[in-house]
């Protein structure tokens, strides 16, 4: 009978990810580095998950620090900044709107999870784009 893996950590550095590899083989467990490439409108990213078996998760995060890790650029968090960054952007290159209102439409099912000021982020997000078709609209109607 096979046991399960779990990811216990995420590493957007590949040197902390070894380090943190390295501190579970001192203790004696069994930990695997897997890299993961997201692409999504927008935005890519490689990230490397810190996995081991299911037996000695609670034991690996015991001895990770908290600050070994970080929380993958996919997070809604980073899509919301992702989002307002590429509205704004949105302005000049229509592409980036795109992208955006995508990113928007991603994250709207978390809305209730995401704090005060990532809420006024996305609806900013939202803002921006609306203007930006206004104005590409716009635009296309005088050339036209």
């Amino acid at each position: 009978m096979t046991v399960p893996i779990v990811t216990v950590a995420s590493f957007d550095n590949e040197l902390q990810a070894n380090l943190a590899r390295v501190h579970l083989e001192a203790a004696g467990l069994r930990p695997t580095l897997v890299n993961q490439i997201i692409v999504t409108c927008g935005e890519a990213g490689e990230f490397i998950e810190l996995q081991v078996h299911a037996t000695e998760a609670n034991h690996a995060r015991a001895l990770l620090p908290r600050a070994s890790g970080r929380a993958p650029s996919h997070s809604p968090q980073a899509r919301i900044r992702r989002a307002s960054d590429l509205a704004v952007l949105g302005i000049c290159l229509p592409p980036l709107t795109i992208c955006s209102i995508w990113m928007v439409l991603s994250v709207r099912h978390q809305a209730a999870l995401l704090g005060a000021k990532d809420r006024q982020r996305l609806r900013w997000a939202v803002a921006m784009n609306l203007i930006a078709i206004v104005a590409q609209t716009t635009i296309l109607i005088v050339v036209l």
